[in-house]
């Protein structure tokens, strides 16, 4: 599954956080990913992007109700 990089409009540092949490994510860099994510989201609570690149973690960690849940907030 490849990681989703954010190009919404919107406040510039939630993308700039969202961008990195990818970039860590595609680096395997799980932790810092969710993280930059989370910083994302923060700023900006409802990125479709960013809450599928959690989902996607959460779903290759193995915790499936979390991604579940991020996925439904996505849509």
């Amino acid at each position: 599954m490849g990681v989703a990089w954010t190009y919404e409009p919107g406040e510039p540092g939630s993308r700039k956080y969202a961008n990195l949490g990818a970039a860590y994510h595609e680096d395997g860099r799980i932790v810092e990913a969710l993280e930059m994510y989370q910083a994302a989201l923060e700023i900006r609570p409802h990125l479709p992007g960013t809450l599928s690149n959690m989902a996607a973690i959460y779903m290759e960690t193995g915790k499936t109700f979390l991604a579940e849940t991020l996925l439904e907030e996505a849509i």
